[in-house]
Formats: C-alpha cells, structure tokens, sequence
C-alpha cells in the first residue's frame, strides 16, 4: 500500500481502517462491507468500485488506475 500511495500521490486518497475501530465501523455501513479484504474507489463522479478478497500489487494497480480513468 505504502508504494501504491507514492505511485498514485494526490490522485488518490488511501484510507485504511482497523476492523476493531468507529471509523471501521462508520466506513462498513457506509460502504456495505461485509468481508476482508475489501477496496473501494470512489470515481470523481461518485461511482463506486468494489473488489472483494487478496489481490496482488499489479491487481490493485490495475483496480485503482481503472477507478482514477474510468472507461
């Protein structure tokens, strides 16, 4: 994640949430998670995109960069 961060810099907001805390919490309702590992990326125009489950570096690369240019 830390090199996935650097990668993608300002494009990009990483939030990641311990399942023990109120952010976690906050964040499962709102996002309807409901197994871990789950991503989400937010498009700038409010689209969601969830994957669910262990990716790789490249997997999440790829998740992340669909999510910034959406097709």
């Amino acid at each position: 994640m830390r090199e996935l961060k650097a990668e993608f810099g300002t494009q990009v907001t990483f939030i990641v949430a311990d399942i023990k805390s109120d952010q976690a919490t906050e964040l499962g309702r709102r996002f309807n998670l409901r197994s871990i590992p789950h991503f989400v990326v937010v498009t700038a125009n409010g689209r969601e995109r969830h994957e669910v489950g262990a990716m790789s570096k490249e997997e999440l690369r790829r998740f992340i960069a669909a999510g910034i240019n959406p097709r």
